[in-house]
């Protein structure tokens, strides 16, 4: 057995019962914590580079971490935390993507938004969420 296998056998047994997982807490970590790192090699401040090596040690202690149902809360908490902001993202880039054909108005009624075809004039639209017709001009 070479040192590559006799290393590898010894970091999985040194696994087993541990988180170990690279979920998006971890990556979320990680993108902050370079992001942070090349703040502070273009602007040199200790304290940018202090608080990135802060939350890489994070990371890792996520990783090795034995407590796998509070690390899974924990990725949970953050998930819940990230989604509204992703969701409000995904939209933002699909109507600039379809902003040549369609319209994006928001009901009066429950204020959800509602995807109409562009250049029809004056239409009568019925809200999918709550059934109220309203008008407007795309």
């Amino acid at each position: 057995m070479n040192w590559k296998e006799k290393l590898d056998r010894n970091m999985r047994k040194f696994l087993v019962g541990r988180y170990g997982v690279m979920d998006q807490l971890n990556r979320g970590l990680l993108l902050i914590s370079v992001g942070l790192i090349f703040l502070s090699i273009i602007f040199p401040q200790r304290f940018l580079t202090t608080i990135a090596l802060l939350i890489l040690a994070v990371s890792y202690y996520r990783i090795f971490s034995k407590k796998i149902s509070r690390r899974y809360k924990e990725n949970q908490r953050y998930l819940d935390f990230i989604r509204p902001v992703q969701r409000f993202y995904h939209l933002q880039m699909k109507k600039i993507k379809e902003r040549k054909e369609y319209r994006y108005v928001k009901c009066p009624e429950c204020h959800k938004t509602t995807r109409v075809p562009k250049n029809r004039g004056k239409i009568v639209i019925t809200c999918p969420n709550c059934h109220h017709k309203f008008e407007k001009t795309t």
